[in-house]
């Protein structure tokens, strides 16, 4: 939950870290302007037109098949819906390995929430807060929470979820952007109302979410809006409930859940959707996640799309592989250690050689040693080389937009009980210095408490490879 706070407010809006904004046009603009976007660069775009299967052949996506039964070909799959959906729906029996699918389907998907779209005659008039007309004031154009004023309120109501009960003070996030854009309203004087209430769980203990199960709710929570608003109930002219069972039904989205999976610690950046897969590939080649379900998570960011597809990119023969770069003569000055930095240079450097005091850009580059190359400690420190690859593979994901510059080179020290995590990113376009020095903070404290040891990053940024060639010299 505490995450889920964070991520409500990373990011901005017009230079406002923290803030959001209203969509014109309602949110499906948004699909409305990506999709334009598409076309005029060429793309088909189809709806309304069921995928039934994703198609294989020799283990490689080729494309799918619709549920009338037509087949798209094309040289990579990207697919946006869950985990579960993905790999369990659409995918044949025994096309994926036995440990996979079992770490998939120990993905928590449970969602708490009902959403409720209410159209009113007039603006709700809360009481702390009354208001002389239909104008709205700016409180009309905020967030706007009912039911949590105390910790001691929003745990009841999870404990009614947990006994498989609809919260009895349900906590309500109201939004009402036609207070902003009145594009979405037709009659003037009207407005459109969002409800995100919570706790409802998936199955009710009384039975299943039926209509008349729905209008008990919805009829519950108006009434509670009452207590702050009292002119609400009256002013109902219409509503929609999605309940955890219509949000899977009507979108596809397993459990309700509208991030695509639960977004706890355990389920995050190297571990979204499963460790080993959290870089938007799968164990199918050509098949690649572009959704939610894939990092960072939820919320209208386009992160999971853009990066799939920038990974999905790779794969494609035309595109050259940023691995390559490890490759280059620049990058073979440049391996933090892993190569000599004066003498012989294609030479894998070994923890004796480093010890050398005349190979001075040796000696600078290994003040400390480098278990990557240590084939003893390989064999005798299994957790350190585990807390490695963790290390490695949460850099890689927390920095998604900093490709690291030697393709695979993160250089992890270690000084007693202080763990180092040394490399090049590379940045693109502007380094935005404000963010990289939050993120900075937030994955030293983050690997800190995970480690439960202290750690330091000495992560340089650089515009591209050429900007640290002799650096080490």
């Amino acid at each position: 939950m505490r995450y889920v706070l964070l991520h409500h407010v990373i990011g901005g809006l017009d230079e406002h870290k923290g803030a959001w904004g209203y969509v014109f046009g309602g949110m499906g603009a948004v699909s409305q302007a990506i999709a334009d976007c598409a076309k005029s660069h060429g793309a088909e775009i189809r709806t309304e037109q069921n995928v039934e299967e994703i198609l294989l052949d020799g283990g490689v996506a080729k494309g799918v098949r619709l549920a009338n039964g037509k087949e798209l070909h094309s040289k990579v799959v990207l697919a946006n819906t869950t985990p579960h959906v993905t790999f369990k729906d659409l995918l044949p029996e025994n096309s994926l390995p036995h440990e996979f699918l079992r770490a998939v389907g120990e993905i928590d998907y449970t969602s708490p929430v009902t959403k409720i779209n209410v159209a009113v005659k007039e603006l709700p008039n809360f009481s702390c807060r009354p208001t002389e007309g239909n104008n709205p004031s700016p409180h009309h154009q905020t967030t706007i929470h009912m039911n949590c004023e105390s910790m001691q309120l929003v745990h009841q109501g999870v404990l009614d979820y947990r006994n498989g009960e609809y919260s009895k003070k349900p906590v309500i996030e109201m939004t009402i952007p036609s207070s902003v854009d009145r594009t979405i309203v037709e009659q003037d004087g009207h407005h459109v109302v969002l409800l995100f209430t919570q706790y409802t769980p998936f199955h009710l203990n009384s039975g299943a979410w039926t209509e008349e199960k729905k209008k008990e709710y919805a009829t519950h929570v108006f009434s509670e809006i009452d207590a702050y608003a009292p002119n609400f109930s009256k002013s109902i002219v219409g509503y929609d409930i999605l309940t955890p069972p219509d949000i899977q039904e009507t979108f596809g989205i397993t459990g309700g859940n509208i991030f695509h999976g639960s977004m706890g610690l355990d389920q995050l950046y190297f571990n979204r959707p499963i460790s080993k897969y959290s870089n938007y590939s799968t164990p199918i080649k050509g098949l690649f996640l572009c959704g939610s379900g894939a990092h960072p998570g939820g919320g209208v960011t386009g992160a999971p799309g853009r990066l799939g597809a920038m990974r999905a990119l790779r794969n494609l023969p035309t595109n050259i592989d940023i691995r390559q770069f490890s490759l280059s003569e620049c990058c073979l000055k440049n391996k933090a250690g892993k190569h000599k930095a004066t003498v012989n240079r294609s030479q894998l450097l070994t923890y004796e050689m480093a010890q050398k005091p005349h190979h001075i850009g040796v000696r600078k580059s290994w003040l400390t040693w480098h278990s990557q190359n240590l084939e003893e400690f390989r064999q005798q420190q299994p957790v350190a080389l585990a807390q490695d690859e963790v290390v490695r593979r949460f850099i890689r994901g927390f920095f998604p937009q900093n490709v690291v510059v030697s393709g695979n080179e993160l250089v992890i020290k270690r000084r007693g009980n202080l763990l180092i995590v040394a490399g090049f990113l590379q940045y693109s376009r502007r380094l935005d210095i404000r963010r990289i020095y939050w993120m900075y903070g937030f994955a030293e404290e983050f690997l800190s408490l995970l480690l439960k040891q202290p750690v330091k990053l000495e992560l340089s940024f650089v515009e591209n490879e050429d900007a640290i060639a002799y650096n080490y010299i």
